[in-house]
């Protein structure tokens, strides 16, 4: 549930802080997924019915925690992309 996400995001944070960063890596794989699909697949259908999005069968929705998380923490600060992307909405 949602604890266990806030966990394991936090774990996943701990990890970029501590192991991440101060070896200079450069890349990371991510699964948006967030998971095997065996068991995601009835949660994953669940919220699209319930948000009028598309009913997969052989992926699931991609859940965002884990890329929102590494972004903060290793992606480029927002500020100058924030401009950007309120000048690209307006257009």
């Amino acid at each position: 549930g949602r604890k266990r996400r806030e966990e394991s995001l936090r774990q996943l944070e701990n990890h970029l802080e501590e192991s991440y960063i101060p070896r200079g890596r450069r890349w990371m794989v991510l699964f948006p997924e967030g998971g095997f699909l065996c068991k995601r697949r009835e949660t994953s259908q669940k919220y699209a019915k319930k948000n009028n999005l598309p009913i997969l069968e052989n992926v699931t929705l991609p859940r965002v925690g884990a890329m929102r998380c590494v972004f903060d923490k290793v992606g480029p600060a927002l500020k100058n992309n924030a401009n950007e992307c309120q000048l690209n909405n307006k257009s």
